[in-house]
């Protein structure tokens, strides 16, 4: 529950939706407790996957308590929010945290290799003069890298299923 309480309040908690203070904790109180009473359902269907259900009733109720509020008068230019939605965010968010856990599980030359590739956009050509190496060695590298990184990825997202 801690963490379903946790990515409720990352998602009721983004600037964009603009949800005033003193109305959040009430907000994410409501929302965690309908994601309780509707798991605890003997006709609730986790096949789906919890995380989906939860981003979903957070989203919903986010947009039922904002339609309840509603401004009354024209939209103006400070009242729209273009930036991506909380979801968007949350994602990209957990996303980057992932891949900072893969890397980091990778060994110093994986890193250094993946970094200077993806990050900075280094050739294997260029990568070839820095490092020393030949290109076929490099793309035979990146690959174990790459490799190596999936295999990461796999353990923790069966870690993350057993719990």
């Amino acid at each position: 529950m801690g963490q379903v309480r946790d990515r409720v309040r990352k998602i009721v908690r983004f600037r964009g939706l603009r949800i005033p203070h003193d109305h959040l904790d009430d907000l994410e109180q409501e929302i965690v407790t309908q994601v309780w009473q509707a798991v605890n359902r003997p006709s609730f269907d986790a096949s789906g996957g919890l995380w989906g259900f939860v981003e979903l009733v957070t989203v919903r109720r986010c947009i039922d308590w904002l339609r309840a509020r509603k401004p009354e008068g024209p939209v103006s230019e400070t009242m729209v929010d273009d930036r991506s939605g909380p979801l968007k965010q949350t994602l990209r968010r957990e996303r980057s945290e992932l891949m900072s856990t893969v890397l980091e599980t990778l060994g110093s030359p994986c890193r250094e290799l993946i970094s200077l590739r993806m990050e900075e956009g280094a050739s294997y050509q260029e990568l070839s003069r820095r490092l020393g190496k030949s290109e076929g060695a490099l793309r035979v590298q990146m690959y174990r890298c790459v490799r190596r990184a999936q295999e990461v990825l796999e353990e923790l997202a069966e870690g993350e299923q057993e719990r």
